[in-house]
């Protein structure tokens, strides 16, 4: 009978311990974890039925959501898990995240400058901020955020490309340049970035006459990165006709026309006609 009673009262404590918003949190960031967002909304939405001010429910059923691209469900339950702690910066940075992806960049801006306010050491904090000012126009003011990050995290190769980005738009391509080589100096990994980086360096060079180096980068994309990308083979055709070498440029917007044609982009397959009629006549 005692066994018996010891297995009841064990019962009965696993039940009791199932109903708590810990447990249900407990299972949902498992769930998390492993990517499985519906079920972990579910868990995180039992846990906020028990406890209507379980925090850490709040934001992380807001997480799963923004996972799954519900940016407005998650952007009412972060404004919940606010009100329960206003202290945390990462809510904050979280809204200006779920904003920014709702088109709402001045409200981006006022969470990160919250989160900011918070905790001022927080490189990321600075770096989407600026990305949101950048959004609206205010360029200084995104130059000024990514500055920042580079203080706090001067191994972090994002802005620097940021910062060259912006600098190649205001025509100022020699500080492109300085920011385009500490970037590869720290090193990309992603095939895009990778691509971006050495077709804005390839045109800055082509700007600043340097056409043996622009060149040189546009053979990274074409040769080693991504041999299928038309713009870099027009581009590329555009140095050698400044170089006065028509054979290779004409070969370069051939390769481009082909290219174009296969993708659909009307842009560069025009262009290129247009570039090979000229030097044919």
């Amino acid at each position: 009978m005692k066994k018996i009673l010891v297995l009841v009262l064990v019962f009965v404590g696993m039940s009791a311990f199932a109903q708590t918003a810990d447990f249900y949190n407990e299972q949902g960031r498992e769930k998390l974890r492993v990517k499985n967002y519906p079920a972990a909304v579910e868990d995180f939405s039992e846990a906020v039925k028990i406890d209507k001010k379980c925090y850490a429910a709040f934001f992380n059923r807001a997480l799963a959501k923004q996972c799954l691209e519900d940016y407005k469900g998650a952007l009412a339950d972060y404004n919940k898990a606010a009100k329960i702690n206003p202290q945390d910066p990462d809510i904050f940075y979280r809204l200006g995240e779920v904003k920014r992806k709702l088109g709402d960049d001045a409200g981006a801006i006022k969470d990160y400058t919250t989160a900011i306010n918070l905790n001022p050491k927080d490189g990321y904090y600075y770096l989407d901020r600026g990305v949101a000012k950048l959004r609206t126009g205010d360029l200084v003011g995104a130059k000024d955020d990514w500055s920042k990050t580079i203080a706090l995290m001067p191994d972090y190769a994002t802005p620097y490309f940021n910062l060259g980005l912006v600098n190649y738009d205001e025509k100022n391509y020699a500080e492109t340049l300085k920011m385009f080589e500490t970037v590869e100096k720290l090193g990309l990994t992603d095939k895009q970035d990778l691509q971006n980086l050495y077709y804005y360096r390839a045109a800055a060079n082509y700007h600043l006459q340097n056409y043996d180096e622009s060149i040189k980068n546009y053979k990274k994309i074409t040769e080693e990165i991504n041999p299928e990308f038309a713009p870099a083979w027009y581009e590329m055709g555009l140095v050698y006709q400044e170089k006065k070498d028509l054979d290779n440029a004409l070969k370069m917007y051939e390769k481009a026309r082909d290219l174009a044609s296969k993708s659909g982009d009307k842009h560069y397959y025009n262009s290129a006609v247009l570039r090979i009629d000229s030097i044919k006549k």
